[in-house]
């Protein structure tokens, strides 16, 4: 394309999300996964996988009656866990795409999966193993090669045929929002078609001891599906999660020639780091604003625009006020006419899956036109004062923006709004 003064310019490569996979506490597929979210019905049970007799946290959002086979045509048992949530994730967005990697160049495929401690499992069994008998020939290779992080995007892109990038993303808690946003930008920049992108994470005995450790999770004693409570003044931190989500992006006119599903359109993506603290937010928000205001900018859209946010929510009491301020700079008086919806006490807090997850939650919202509720807000701390959705509402949302936190200041933002009119 040229422009008057002869300066060529390329197209603008738009990037849509053509299908979603989930593997979730609240079910195995988006059908299901979705009827129990959109109703806000909460997956926080009390720890199966592990002992917690002598831990002060008792619940968790676990992942229940999954098999690997259900996915793919697999009998591998030795995959870690998060790696098998990947890998079905992953299958099962590229099913519901309806896209044939038979039909596509592989090479113009990549896979980005966002996650935090991935490779832990194999790590402590090679561990405990030598440990036990002080020979290294009783090691099994492949924990050796499962015990770094990346190999879940290793294993999707051999089970799936998809020889583009396979890269991980390893951003605390921000990680599956990276992973969806650096794939859109792959697109966009044409280095690829089609990007599988998201994250997984299980959920290991010692992340949950270090969290009790840390007093970051809910001790609730009562009821597991109120534990955790988001902007409301009783809130006393978030119930851990395990799971995983990826979503099929695809550059627009490739969709559209093979006559996809499109779910929403991927505008842009934002994150920064806010050097602040190993674990707190600054107190201004610091990094929630750069993150949102450079997901706008990316997007070119004014934050008038913006109808609804899945906020990061972790119903901490430092995190949830600072949210809201830094949701407050950035949209002013806008702010009180926007939705904000916290979904974690629903899935459970996923960590490096978490951004993922509420990824498919915003991108669902737009194309079933329905918002989840944040529930268990019955008397709103101070400073918490947005509509934060109590209840399940249906409504026609345009523009959403799904933002999250991470450890260590990160801070991440997408920004998607309703499918481009095609006719």
């Amino acid at each position: 394309m040229n422009d008057s003064s002869g300066i060529r310019y390329e197209p603008v490569r738009r990037v849509v999300v053509t299908g979603i996979g989930v593997i979730a506490p609240n079910g195995n597929s988006v059908e299901k996964f979705w009827d129990k979210v959109s109703r806000g019905e909460s997956a926080s049970a009390r720890v199966e996988k592990f002992s917690v007799e002598n831990l002060p946290v008792k619940i968790a959002a676990e992942v229940r009656d999954f098999a690997l086979s259900d996915f793919v045509d697999s009998r591998e048992t030795r995959l870690d866990r998060t790696i098998q949530y990947s890998l079905g994730a992953a299958a099962q967005a590229l099913a519901n795409s309806r896209l044939n990697m038979a039909d596509v160049n592989p090479e113009r495929v990549g896979i980005v999966e966002g996650t935090t401690i991935s490779g832990s499992e194999s790590v402590m069994k090679t561990q405990k193993t030598f440990l036990a008998t002080r020979d290294y020939r009783r090691v099994h290779p492949y924990n050796v090669v499962a015990g770094y992080c990346g190999e879940g995007s290793s294993t999707v892109s051999q089970h799936l045929g998809i020889k583009g990038a396979a890269i991980t993303y390893c951003s605390g808690c921000s990680s599956g929002n990276d992973a969806i946003g650096h794939a859109a930008k792959l697109i966009r920049h044409d280095e690829f078609d089609v990007m599988i992108a998201g994250g997984a994470e299980e959920m290991h005995e010692m992340l949950f001891v270090g969290f009790c450790k840390l007093r970051s999770m809910s001790e609730s004693g009562g009821d597991p599906a109120r534990a955790m409570k988001p902007f409301d003044r009783s809130r006393n931190g978030f119930v851990l999660g395990e799971g995983a989500a990826f979503l099929v992006l695809e550059e627009l006119s490739h969709a559209l020639a093979r006559n996809a599903p499109i779910i929403a359109e991927l505008l842009g993506h934002g994150r920064t780091s806010e050097a602040y603290h190993p674990t707190a937010p600054h107190p201004e928000g610091l990094g929630y604003r750069a993150a949102m205001m450079l997901g706008l900018r990316d997007a070119r859209i004014a934050p008038e625009e913006v109808e609804h946010i899945n906020a990061h929510g972790s119903a901490t009491k430092q995190n949830d006020p600072i949210e809201t301020k830094a949701i407050k700079a950035v949209f002013g008086s806008h702010a009180q006419r926007l939705s904000v919806t916290a979904t974690k006490p629903l899935t459970g807090h996923l960590m490096g899956a978490s951004g993922a997850i509420e990824a498919a939650i915003t991108a669902l919202t737009i194309q079933r036109s329905h918002i989840p509720p944040t529930i268990n807000l019955s008397t709103p701390d101070d400073g918490c004062d947005l509509d934060y959705v109590p209840f399940p509402r249906p409504y026609p949302v345009k523009t959403a923006l799904c933002v999250n936190a991470g450890f260590g200041g990160r801070y991440s933002c997408l920004v998607f709004r309703q499918p481009p009119a095609t006719g």
